[in-house]
């Protein structure tokens, strides 16, 4: 298996199990950020070549990508039975590149935290294996609570998971999210200037404007409320 990123080895028993059970060819993992793309975070027997040509614009037709599934709140979907939905030709790129690389079907996963989609789970087949049908689809639906709760255990991304419900319900700016997180961490408005490399007046505008977002005045219920936010993941 390849593993890139750093930390991407703790994925390795949520791709492996997806195998094992569901089958496949060749498996991928990966992040859903705010705006619904992917950043891979582990493979397994996915030519490097196929998830490149994928993420240059290949997803773009894809009718599993995650810009597609995740804002009808999807969790589990199947290539074959999806394609259709495009209207003819419109997933030809993307069938195209599927064959010639020797893949007849896909069977996606979107596991979802806190009402976040966060990971996706994407399986392929090939000729002359078992290809995915019903049981395939029963199975993953019945493995989506035990993922979602590996996930959930995982630290990294259950905080990852918290900022992202955080900085939806205040409204916060990136760079605003990125100061409450100094703060929590201890950090003061001198340190925040030489960790993010920008000048004073425009620390304060930034914490000026999170106290607004978020309704309070102080550092202290700042942190408080910015700590709290994993009991919403409860």
């Amino acid at each position: 298996m390849d593993f890139p990123g750093e930390g991407s080895e703790r994925f390795a028993p949520i791709l492996s199990l997806s195998r094992s059970v569901l089958g496949g060819a060749a498996a991928v993992l990966y992040r859903i950020e705010d705006d619904n793309t992917e950043r891979e975070l582990a493979r397994s027997s996915l030519p490097p070549a196929f998830s490149a040509a994928y993420h240059a614009g290949l997803r773009d037709s894809d009718p599993l990508s995650a810009a597609r599934l995740c804002p009808d709140r999807r969790k589990v979907a199947l290539f074959s039975r999806e394609r259709e939905a495009l209207g003819p030709g419109a997933d030809s790129p993307y069938a195209s590149a599927m064959e010639s690389y020797g893949f007849s079907d896909a069977l996606e996963m979107i596991l979802w935290a806190g009402g976040v989609p966060v990971i996706g789970i994407g399986l392929l087949s090939a000729p002359g294996r078992e290809g995915f049908g019903d049981r395939q689809l029963d199975l993953a639906r019945s493995m989506q609570a035990h993922f979602e709760t590996m996930i959930l255990h995982t630290p990294q991304f259950r905080r990852d998971v918290a900022e992202r419900l955080f900085l939806r319900r205040y409204g916060l700016s990136e760079r605003e999210m990125e100061i409450v997180r100094l703060i929590a961490e201890g950090a003061t408005n001198a340190d925040i200037c030489d960790i993010l490399d920008i000048r004073l007046p425009t620390v304060k505008t930034h914490v000026a404007r999170a106290f607004d977002k978020m309704g309070v005045d102080t550092r202290t219920a700042m942190v408080s409320r910015y700590l709290r936010a994993e009991t919403w993941l409860s």
